[in-house]
């Protein structure tokens, strides 16, 4: 067994055909994210990890954010589950080797990191102000059909206002990241259950109460 680098996962997808033309269509792949880091690891001559440890992590201060290695022993996290009943019982999830998709989503972190890192890249700390202002603006197909992606997130609307989100998961793993930069707030949502609900109305439920305060 031998854990996966973001070169040899890279490896292993770079020659893959093109299934549509770019800007046609939108299609959400982790993939993506494992191209960008081998990007990242060829302009910065560093590896992947490091990189965003020195780059991102650091800066932000996200010193709970970690690989999520189910072969490290002292790993320490919360159990995860993958389903519930109605009695209210769960059950434990399978160990999950993600380095294959490192850079998409193989880290774990604590819902303060989350919310430190889009703090961070809200006010501008590890990006500029213009990469910021392109990351939080929706990118239209090559026809300007209108899509909610925009570099790394998506957007759409929040009591009239702009709403910056991106969700993720896996197993035992659901996740939310909100910004709002008009209210200057940043919410992060964390559950150890694949499909939790951390979005929907419970998350406007929780951006309402943290904006009342």
């Amino acid at each position: 067994y031998k854990r996966q680098t973001v070169d040899s996962a890279y490896q292993e997808i770079k020659n893959e055909k093109i299934e549509y033309q770019p800007g046609t269509r939108t299609v959400y792949a982790t993939g993506l994210y494992t191209i960008i880091g081998r990007v990242i690891e060829a302009v910065t001559g560093q590896p992947y990890l490091e990189a965003m440890e020195q780059r991102v992590f650091e800066p932000s201060g996200m010193i709970g954010v970690v690989p999520n290695d189910p072969t490290r022993e002292d790993l320490e996290h919360t159990q995860f589950y993958v389903e519930g009943d109605e009695e209210g019982t769960f059950t434990p999830g399978p160990p999950f080797d993600s380095s294959h998709k490192l850079a998409g989503a193989g880290f774990l972190a604590r819902a303060e990191d989350l919310v430190r890192f889009g703090s961070a890249v809200l006010e501008a700390k590890i990006v500029s102000e213009q990469a910021r202002d392109q990351m939080f603006r929706a990118v239209p197909l090559a026809n300007s059909e209108a899509t909610p992606f925009a570099l790394g997130f998506r957007v759409s609307g929040f009591e009239g206002e702009p709403l910056i989100h991106q969700p993720g998961g896996g197993i035992g793993i659901s996740s939310w990241l909100f910004i709002l930069p008009e209210r200057d707030l940043v919410v992060a949502m964390l559950s150890n259950l694949t499909a939790a609900p951390v979005g929907g109305d419970v998350a406007d439920e929780i951006i309402s109460a943290f904006s009342s305060n």
